[in-house]
C-alpha cells in the first residue's frame, strides 16, 4: 500500500495539523485568561461595562407659600430626598396604598428620608397645616401634597 502526501494550503497534513496544535498551544500560553483572571503574561486589566458610578444628582424638595417645590417626582429605590420647608411638616405614607400614614412625619428641617420600594411604588406625602389632610390619613389629600414615585 502507498500513501501519498496530501496537503492544505501547502503543508503536508502532518505540517498542518502540527501548526493548528502549535497555535492553541500558544495561545492558551499567550495572552489567554482562564476563570480566575490569571494569565502566563503577567496582570490583565479588565473594562467595567459602563464605565463608573455616577453620583446621583441630590433632590431637595423646599416651600414655596402653601407648595412644595415639586408636585411628583421619579426616584429609584433607595434614593433619599431632603425636605427644607420650615414652617410646615412633612407626613409621608408607608408606600404601601393603603392611605395610612404610618411612613414618616418631620416638623425640624432640613430632614432627609430614603425612599425603598418595588417599581410603581407611590409614597403620598402632604403638610399637615395645608392640606386636607392632617396627620392619620395619606390619601386623597388636596392642598400642599406630592407623590414620589419609585420607578
Amino acid at each position: 500500500m502507498v500513501f501519498k502526501s496530501a496537503s492544505v494550503a501547502g503543508l503536508s497534513v502532518a505540517g498542518f495539523f502540527g501548526a493548528v496544535l502549535l497555535a492553541g498551544l500558544l495561545g492558551t500560553q499567550n495572552g489567554c485568561v482562564n476563570n480566575s483572571g490569571y494569565s502566563p503574561m503577567g496582570p490583565v486589566a479588565t473594562a467595567t461595562p459602563g464605565g463608573p458610578t455616577p453620583t446621583p444628582t441630590p433632590i431637595v424638595i423646599t416651600a414655596s407659600g402653601t407648595s412644595f417645590s415639586r408636585s411628583s417626582v421619579g426616584v429609584a429605590s433607595g434614593t433619599t430626598i431632603t425636605f427644607n420647608t420650615p414652617g410646615h411638616t412633612v407626613d409621608i405614607d408607608d408606600g404601601k396604598s393603603d392611605g395610612l400614614c404610618g411612613g414618616q412625619d418631620f416638623s425640624s428641617f432640613p430632614a432627609s428620608f430614603q425612599f425603598v420600594g418595588l417599581s410603581g411604588a407611590v409614597y403620598h406625602i402632604h403638610c399637615d397645616i395645608h392640606s386636607s389632610c392632617g396627620a392619620g390619613n395619606c390619601s386623597g389629600c388636596t392642598g400642599m401634597v406630592m407623590t414620589v414615585n419609585i420607578l
